[in-house]
């Protein structure tokens, strides 16, 4: 589940970096991810984190994603399918269709499609039948004390611009930038932005 993310997060945390004032930055699931550890550790984040990050994600699956023909059905059955990675079946056209903007370079769209490859059937399975339950709405309110960025893709057919807005609008004082043409993999379709973002809160009085 998510949650059980929010849970590997505090782990890591523990691990890493016990003390201090945090940063948090998070791309799709791993913002997902931070919600869920806000849920669930609201007075650790309210003594540490002094900003959050939040880049092509949603606090629940909306309405307006693209939705792949039979993608339940298909999951159910990678989720007790063999621990295989799917490889060359998911082809670059369909995933640079599914998560990138239609005019990113092939260069930049060959790593993020190397790495779902080698996921295997059943973590891509589970997860996306987690994902239709998560629901962190209600844990927004808790990031309402800290500084907020939200950075989505015009072109997002995942977590579109209309999740966004209704992420920062439910963080008190989040920013939201939209980038045109841009699709869900922020991370490598801008990284720069996704940078500058992360700078800016790392870097704040």
């Amino acid at each position: 589940t998510v949650h059980e993310l929010g849970e590997v997060l505090y782990r890591v945390l523990l691990a890493v970096a016990p003390t201090g004032p945090l940063v948090l930055a998070g791309h799709s699931m791993g913002g997902m991810t931070i919600m869920a550890w806000a849920a669930d550790h609201a007075e650790e984040l309210a003594d540490r984190v002094r900003g959050v990050a939040f880049v092509a994600t949603s606090a629940k699956v909306g309405e307006d994603r693209v939705r792949v023909p039979l993608e339940r059905a298909l999951m159910r059955a990678s989720a007790r399918a063999p621990r295989v990675a799917p490889g060359r079946l998911l082809s670059t056209r369909s995933q640079t269709r599914l998560l990138y903007g239609r005019e990113t370079a092939r260069e930049t769209v060959v790593p993020g499609v190397t790495l779902i490859r080698h996921t295997s059937l059943p973590t891509l399975g589970r997860y996306f039948l987690a994902l239709q339950e998560h629901d962190e709405t209600e844990a927004l309110a808790h990031l309402g004390a800290v500084p907020t960025r939200v950075l989505v893709g015009t072109a997002d057919r995942l977590t579109p611009v209309t999740d966004a807005w209704a992420l920062t609008n439910g963080i008190r004082g989040a920013r939201l930038t939209v980038l045109p043409g841009l699709g869900h993999m922020l991370t490598y379709e801008a990284p720069d932005a996704v940078a500058g973002a992360i700078g800016e809160l790392l870097t704040r009085g």
